[in-house]
């Protein structure tokens, strides 16, 4: 019996999907899309609430301020290549609650959350998990961590170099 190439292929995308863990029956949220909703978000009232789902994102920038909300554990934002699924750099005030960071454990990255020169952190009661680098680095940043569980980190769960008035507490 031969498969024909274009079968094998069309199959990728569920392997894909199993491999990083997202549910039978998930639907995943593309890297354009969720980058698009934050951009209206911050063009309107600067809050976006994400439902449940899976979220495929890795590079996206956050440069004005912005508030994020999800689900918990139902809120998943995953990186496929091990690059940062945000990167903050503002001075305006920035919240991310209630999501869920993972990364491809088997890859090499950076941290699933970076962050500098802000001084408006807050992100409370978010879980970083599987990430073959650092959960969230911060640099010259302020602000609090709050009520965050980091899980299977390779290296750093919290980093924070040149702080101001950053609260670090609750986390597990």
């Amino acid at each position: 019996m031969t498969s024909s190439r274009r079968v094998i292929l069309s199959g990728l995308p569920c392997a894909a999907a199993l491999f990083m863990g997202l549910a039978k029956g998930a639907n995943a949220t593309d890297n354009n899309d969720l980058e698009e909703m934050i951009e209206k978000a911050i063009q309107a009232d600067g809050s976006l609430e994400l439902p449940k789902g899976d979220f495929i994102a890795s590079g996206i920038p956050i440069n004005r301020g912005l508030t994020i909300t999800g689900l918990g554990d139902q809120t998943r934002l995953i990186s496929p290549d091990g690059q940062p699924i945000f990167t903050i750099t503002t001075t305006e005030s920035v919240t991310l609650r209630g999501l869920s960071f993972s990364g491809p454990a088997l890859a090499q990255g950076e941290a699933l959350v970076t962050a500098a020169r802000s001084p408006g952190l807050l992100i409370d009661m978010c879980r970083f998990s599987d990430s073959p680098a650092g959960g969230l680095h911060l640099e010259d940043s302020g602000g609090a961590v709050t009520g965050c569980h980091f899980s299977r980190i390779a290296t750093t769960a919290l980093f924070a170099r040149d702080s101001t008035g950053l609260d670090i507490s609750g986390n597990r």
